[in-house]
């Protein structure tokens, strides 16, 4: 639900993606609980709650104990209260599952094939949600289930490729597929050439150049 004008949530996105992309989730936190507290308006608005929970959850996965589960409970607390207003938010289903999939608990599946079928039904675009289903058929070793997900993403051609090449190489690696992982790094590093240099300077994109990449050519190489 909007609560706030489109200029607000505008700006507030624009700053979530700064933080998020440069893997920032506490910087974002404390700027996003610092907006809410100035307006509260900003905690009915369905956005401004999704933004807020997706830095809590991401953070949550640089944590362990007690504080990783205070993270988790807040991401979960703030994605059960979009779904009491919105039931079909397949941002705030897939969110949820995200929170289990991090901790290793099938019933992500669960929320990633719910997310699915629910954006398949609402006409919005699929090839993002297939990716998730791969990611967490991969993440529980089922390798032939995330494989065809991921080429089924592919072929959708409205998924962030750089995102599913990755997804591609973890499964050739961790199935030892070294002819299936060239082809796949190539393209990664292709798009990485050819990305805007604000990409380029992105945490995000140094991670891959400086210590993915590297290591994926490791195992090729070995």
């Amino acid at each position: 639900m909007q609560i706030v004008s489109k200029t607000t949530t505008k700006q507030l996105k624009k700053q979530f993606e700064a933080f998020a992309f440069d893997l920032k989730y506490a910087e974002g936190i404390k700027y996003f609980e610092a907006q809410t507290q100035t307006n509260p308006a900003l905690l009915h608005d369905t956005h401004v709650l999704y933004m807020l929970a997706f830095l809590y959850d991401h953070q949550a996965e640089y944590k362990e104990g007690s504080e990783r589960k205070k993270l988790e409970q807040k991401a979960e607390e703030l994605y059960q209260t979009i779904l009491r207003t919105e039931p079909h938010n397949t941002d705030a289903i897939w969110g949820l599952g995200r929170v289990y999939w991090h901790r290793r608990d099938r019933r992500a599946l669960d929320y990633a094939m719910q997310a699915y079928t629910v954006a398949k039904k609402q006409k919005e675009p699929l090839g993002g949600y297939m990716n998730i289903v791969g990611v967490v058929y991969l993440s529980f070793a089922e390798y032939k289930k995330a494989e065809t997900w991921f080429k089924k993403a592919l072929a959708s051609g409205d998924v962030d490729t750089d995102s599913l090449y990755l997804n591609f190489l973890q499964l050739y690696k961790e199935t030892d597929n070294k002819k299936k992982g060239r082809v796949y790094l190539e393209k990664l590093e292709h798009s990485l050439r050819t990305a805007p240099i604000k990409i380029k300077k992105s945490a995000f994109c140094q991670k891959l150049a400086k210590q993915i990449i590297p290591d994926l050519k490791k195992w090729l190489e070995g």
